[in-house]
C-alpha cells in the first residue's frame, strides 16, 4: 500500500509471504522517492492480511492490521503515530465485524473506518472506541459494502454504502443521502 502526503512525503508498507510466514515493511520518503527509510512496522504477522495506512496531516498516522476475513468478520488493530511513524503506540482494537475496505483520519483523534458487509464506523478518541457513524439498518441492510469515505478537508465527505452516496458538512455529525440521478 502506498499513502502519499503533499508533494514529496510518501509511505510504503509492504508484506512478503513465504513457508517461514510474514514479514511486513514500512518505508518512508520524504524526498519524493530519490530515498527512502525504513520506519518500525507494529503490525503482527497474524494481521497482514489487509492493512490500510492513513494521515490527516503528514505526521499523525493511523495503521489498521487486519487478519484473514472469515464468516463476516476480520480482527483488526489500530496503531497511531504522532512522528510520521518513527514510533507508534497501541495496539486497541476495532471493530471485528465487517471486511476492512478503507481508513481515512481527519485529525489526530477523529478516524473513520469502512467495511464490508456493515457500515462506516467512527471514532473520536484515537481508537479508543469505535460507533456506527450511519446506522447498519438504514444504509445497509441487504450487507452489502461500504465504502470508500474520502473527505476533503475535516467537514466535508462522502461515503458509498449499499448502492447509496452519503455526505457531510459537519465532520460526520450528520449524514444525508445523496440522490443521485439514474
Amino acid at each position: 500500500m502506498l499513502l502519499r502526503f503533499g508533494q514529496n512525503a510518501a509511505w510504503l508498507l509492504s508484506w512478503n509471504y513465504g513457508a517461514g510466514g510474514s514479514s511486513g515493511a514500512l518505508n518512508i520518503t520524504r524526498d519524493g522517492g530519490r530515498s527512502w527509510h525504513e520506519l518500525p512496522n507494529p503490525c503482527a504477522a497474524e494481521y497482514a492480511s489487509d492493512d490500510q495506512l492513513a494521515t490527516s496531516d503528514g505526521a499523525h498516522l493511523w495503521l489498521l492490521c487486519a487478519g484473514q476475513p472469515s464468516a463476516g468478520q476480520q480482527l483488526k488493530t489500530l496503531h497511531l503515530s504522532a512522528d510520521g511513524g518513527a514510533s507508534w503506540s497501541g495496539p486497541t482494537d476495532a471493530p471485528a465485524y465487517g471486511y476492512l475496505h478503507n481508513l481515512v483520519g481527519t485529525s489526530s483523534s477523529r478516524g473513520w473506518l469502512t467495511l464490508d458487509r456493515a457500515t462506516l464506523e467512527t471514532t473520536a478518541d484515537g481508537g479508543k472506541s469505535w460507533q456506527q457513524a450511519i446506522p447498519i439498518d438504514a444504509a445497509n441492510p441487504g450487507d452489502g459494502s461500504a465504502g470508500p469515505v474520502r473527505f476533503v478537508d475535516s467537514h466535508r465527505g462522502w461515503v458509498g454504502i449499499g448502492g447509496d452516496v452519503f455526505r457531510t458538512v459537519d465532520g460526520g455529525v450528520h449524514w444525508t443521502r445523496v440522490v443521485v440521478p439514474a
